[in-house]
């Protein structure tokens, strides 16, 4: 069998690159983590999405070295290892990374749990996440016309599927079965659409009679969600794990939490640093700056639905306000810049198609 997850030395990164430098490195290998070796490459530790996240919210330099924040207490086991070695690790710790290091200390292979072979008894059964999700359905799109003029935004293709159900499916690797889907513009497309096709997952649509904002649309779903649930806009996707959102948003007790991705941003000219009378102190030539960006995605108590009534115009952004001038808390979960795909502006959209591949 292989185990191997990628090119071996397409998934190492040198200990003494910086944080910003590291998070792009993982950003683009795309698979939520990178194995760190030091000068001689022999392994010193693990870079990992969690990693990534303790490091902005404790608001580390991000030029400092990655070696700063990295697991340095991974699990490994020495190349020639048996399978029981692998299936008690799996079966016994929380790891989902275990790299396989030769006699000499350099990375020979890794092996990842979801990827972990049938015959090595390693249980493979579905997370069940239960809580429902929301997607704001109900917009004109008007960002993406001359296509909306004729698709509703939700159904516009990526690939072989519309935006709608790539996103679902997204949640559904997570394991997430129930939606509700708030509908408006050209509502009777998107609700012909599932019904031509068939789909695995637990749909109910909700009508909206004049366009509610991105949030208004909860209060005439009051009485039918009963739970926890999570909101999100129907022209972003989040590869990440819906499961640990869920996680940070419990351990912080947050009433809501919106997912924000670390963006970098290149100012394209010189930029002039002065004291008080005019004197130059430095000149930095394009600067890079760092952003949390709001992605559209947000988890929220059952109780946030009672600043709701379902007949006034309102967006999540106004609710996430009114909840902070009234005292509640409100978390920020930080997703690495890449797993955030925008298809809600055609330059978005069509950088969203390139980075699929599409």
């Amino acid at each position: 069998m292989d185990r191997s997850y990628m090119k071996i030395k397409d998934n190492q990164m040198l200990e003494s690159v910086t944080i910003k430098e590291a998070i792009s490195i993982m950003d683009n290998i795309g698979h939520g983590f990178c194995i760190c070796v030091d000068a001689d490459h022999k392994v010193t530790g693990i870079m990992t999405d969690g990693d990534f996240r303790r490091g902005v919210l404790n608001d580390v330099d991000l030029n400092q070295p990655v070696k700063l924040i990295f697991n340095k207490d991974f699990i490994s086991v020495n190349k020639g290892f048996k399978n029981k070695e692998i299936e008690n690790i799996f079966t016994t710790t929380s790891v989902k990374i275990i790299p396989i290091i030769d006699f000499d200390g350099l990375l020979n292979d890794v092996v990842l749990k979801d990827r972990w072979d049938d015959k090595a008894k390693v249980a493979k059964v579905k997370r069940s996440i239960p809580y429902p999700v929301v997607i704001m359905a109900g917009g004109k799109g008007t960002r993406l016309a001359p296509f909306t003029k004729i698709l509703p935004k939700p159904l516009l293709p990526l690939g072989d599927e519309p935006v709608i159900k790539v996103i679902m499916d997204k949640f559904n690797n997570s394991g997430i079965n129930k939606f509700y889907i708030t509908v408006n513009s050209k509502k009777q497309m998107i609700k012909g659409y599932f019904h031509d096709h068939e789909s695995p997952y637990e749909i109910q649509f909700v009508d909206e009679d004049e366009p509610l904002g991105t949030a208004g649309s909860l209060g005439l779903i009051k009485k039918d969600i009963n739970t926890d649930f999570f909101v999100i806009n129907c022209d972003v996707i989040l590869d990440i794990d819906y499961g640990e959102m869920v996680k940070f948003h419990n351990k912080g007790e947050y009433d809501l939490t919106l997912a924000a991705s670390l963006r970098k941003y290149t100012i394209p000219y010189g930029v002039c640093k002065i004291n008080d009378k005019g004197l130059l102190l430095s000149m930095e030539e394009k600067p890079e700056q760092y952003f949390l960006v709001n992605t559209g995605l947000y988890f929220l108590n059952n109780s946030v639905l009672d600043l709701i009534n379902g007949d006034e115009f309102m967006h999540m952004t106004d609710i996430v306000n009114t909840l902070k001038n009234s005292g509640f808390k409100v978390g920020v979960y930080p997703v690495t810049e890449k797993s955030w795909l925008d298809v809600g502006q055609w330059e978005e959209y069509s950088a969203t198609l390139k980075q699929l591949g599409l």
